[in-house]
């Protein structure tokens, strides 16, 4: 692949810029704008994303507005423009700015502007969290009720404010986020803690160290105290998390952990299977892989059924391509995603470009894209260890476009843990090419 063709697939993936907010609407019937209010629509329409147009034209023209007795067939100012006044406001967050925006929520005329609504709401939170004014958004929820039609937060506003969170607050500023929302009657859910765990994740890593397990016991206490139902969704998160950094133990520790806590309310089948996992992980860690598959004919006779998390357990020992594929085969059990991924960040760290590329394409083979960190791994390893950059830049172009060749078409569906690591995997790619010499291209290239 040329590199001009691999560089116009990167740039695929870019988002789309967000087209400009302003709306350039002709007024439908001129000769019914009386004209003193139509030169101040005129102006505010062509700067919506100015403030200080905004400050000296809106209270004009809702003044002008109020002084005539004549209707308008529609609203002057649609909802996007106003939205697009009302985030521009509040991108500022100048005290001022923020006040304006009240009052143009507050002094709500028909003939001028269509009511608030929550998206509206989402608009100016959204913008108040784009400033990283964490106190700004803490507040705006907190006044929302009182404001012009009563639109309390949803658990949208709040898992929002939750997922940008480790951009702009600190952690016990999102916990008491989680906190305050139950307190005005929103109750949290599981996606609400994933949200959470996600940014306790992400927080500690970026001061010092991924999290241990027991970082998350709190959290997880607190899950069943306030009433949420025993659902793996979290630990499962983590879990994998876990598993992407090839921290194996951590990954089995962190779904213990979450079952020891509800440990009450788990059927008597689930505690067995618990216990045989914990006996199985025991026999891998002094006999290796052979010593746990001693234990699976028994496991089986006793009504034992393999699964993901049984093949989780050898993870601990697997560290080839060929030994995942007979485990594979012995407990009948196809290996997660994660699972595989895993094998390649072994070959990886092992250091032999023939072996990683060999896991690579048996993972291929077997149907299987590894995650987004193992590939970006995987880029910065060939590139780290082709002497030929020509060579580097089509083989880790050849990696990265059967990549993005499997996302679906719609990115923004994907989970935002899978979003941030897409993100992650398109920054080293243009790092890693940036930092290639550059090799004597022709018209090709």
């Amino acid at each position: 692949m040329s590199l001009r063709a691999g560089l116009s697939r990167i740039s695929l993936l870019r988002s789309n810029p967000v087209a400009s907010s302003r709306l350039y609407r002709h007024l439908n019937s001129s000769a019914t704008v009386p004209p003193s209010v139509a030169r101040y629509l005129a102006s505010l329409k062509d700067d919506t994303q100015d403030t200080d147009v905004i400050h000296r034209d809106y209270p004009l023209l809702r003044w002008e507005v109020t002084q005539t007795e004549q209707s308008f067939r529609n609203a002057l100012l649609n909802k996007n423009e106003i939205e697009t006044m009302l985030q521009t406001l509040a991108l500022s967050a100048l005290p001022e700015d923020l006040s304006r925006i009240e009052q143009i929520l507050v002094r709500y005329d028909k003939r001028l502007q269509p009511p608030s609504y929550s998206e509206t709401h989402t608009v100016i939170i959204r913008a108040l969290i784009q400033k990283g004014s964490f106190q700004s958004v803490k507040l705006w929820l907190e006044h929302m009720p009182k404001k012009p039609g009563g639109v309390k937060p949803t658990l949208e506003h709040y898992h929002m404010v939750l997922e940008a969170g480790p951009q702009f607050c600190s952690f016990k500023n999102m916990e008491q986020l989680v906190h305050d929302m139950r307190q005005r009657g929103c109750e949290p859910v599981d996606d609400t803690f994933k949200r959470l765990a996600l940014a306790r994740w992400l927080t500690t890593a970026r001061v010092s160290r991924i999290p241990l397990p027991a970082d998350f016991a709190p959290m997880f206490q607190n899950m069943k105290d306030i009433g949420i139902p025993y659902n793996t969704t979290v630990a499962g998160m983590l879990n994998v998390m876990y598993l992407d950094k090839q921290r194996v133990r951590y990954a089995e520790d962190i779904v213990a952990l979450y079952d020891q806590i509800y440990s009450d309310v788990l059927s008597p089948e689930l505690v067995w299977e618990n216990e045989w996992l914990l006996r199985f992980s025991s026999a891998i860690k002094d006999g290796g892989v052979a010593g746990g598959l001693k234990l699976l004919p028994k496991y089986l006779e006793e009504g034992g059924k393999p699964s993901v998390r049984l093949l989780g357990v050898f993870m601990q020992r697997i560290s080839r391509f060929d030994q995942l594929c007979s485990v594979r085969d012995q407990l009948g059990v196809v290996p997660s995603q994660e699972q595989w991924s895993m094998v390649l960040l072994h070959c990886i760290k092992r250091g032999g470009i023939i072996e990683t590329m060999e896991c690579y394409n048996g993972l291929r083979n077997e149907g299987v894209m590894p995650t987004a960190n193992a590939v970006s791994k995987l880029v910065q390893f060939i590139v780290a260890t082709h002497s030929d950059a020509r060579a580097a830049i089509d083989n880790s172009l050849k990696v990265f476009t059967e990549f993005t060749t499997s996302l679906p078409d719609h990115c923004d569906q994907l989970p935002r843990e899978t979003q941030r690591s897409l993100a992650d995997l398109y920054s080293t790619m243009l790092k890693e090419l940036s930092q290639l010499p550059s090799p004597q291209l022709s018209e090709e290239y």
